[in-house]
């Protein structure tokens, strides 16, 4: 179906340059209900993208019932699987539930610049330096299965934080060819 929505899947370090490059997209985000949040879900809200807000400590469930509802109107949407607060690269399972109930792909989305400024931060929040290469990998659409019971999902998770994972060192992997 030419016409299929989908949910981009962003590890948190990565959000603010992938979101601009998927901004003025129509895409819905989920952004965190803390103050980091609220500068987040400004920008974003700059640059095209509805807000959800909510997270897995403050106002979760409502906020995966509204993404939910979103998404099966026919709109795409970004989720960061390891925010708002990590550990860094560990997939929480909110993403893997809004990919199942809306029958959605997980799309993983990562992209790595050249040079690049690292915040002392949890994630290890990266922006990339003027004049760097940036180098993007969008991997395959990924379906959740309707019938997985919590055991089968938690395995699920960990088969997709790899594949997640591995967006990582692809993109590094064509950086080091380069250098």
């Amino acid at each position: 179906n030419s016409s299929q929505n989908w949910i981009y899947s962003i590890w948190h370090d990565n959000i603010t340059l992938a979101s601009y490059l998927l901004k003025k997209q129509n895409l819905v985000s989920l952004v965190s209900s803390s103050e980091d949040g609220s500068i987040a879900a400004d920008i974003l809200d700059s640059w095209g993208f509805q807000i959800v807000r909510g997270s897995s400590s403050r106002g979760g469930i409502k906020a995966i019932l509204t993404m939910i509802k979103e998404l099966k109107s026919g709109k795409c949407g970004a989720i960061t699987p390891d925010g708002p607060r990590g550990p860094r690269y560990r997939l929480q399972n909110g993403i893997l539930v809004i990919g199942q109930r809306t029958e959605l792909p997980l799309v993983p989305f990562h992209v790595e610049s050249t040079r690049q400024w690292v915040l002392n931060s949890w994630d290890k929040h990266k922006f990339p330096k003027p004049f760097s290469t940036l180098y993007i990998c969008i991997g395959e659409p990924f379906f959740i299965p309707k019938d997985q019971d919590t055991q089968q999902l938690d395995e699920t998770s960990k088969y997709f934080e790899n594949i997640m994972l591995e967006t990582v060192s692809t993109t590094l992997e064509y950086i080091n060819k380069e250098k």
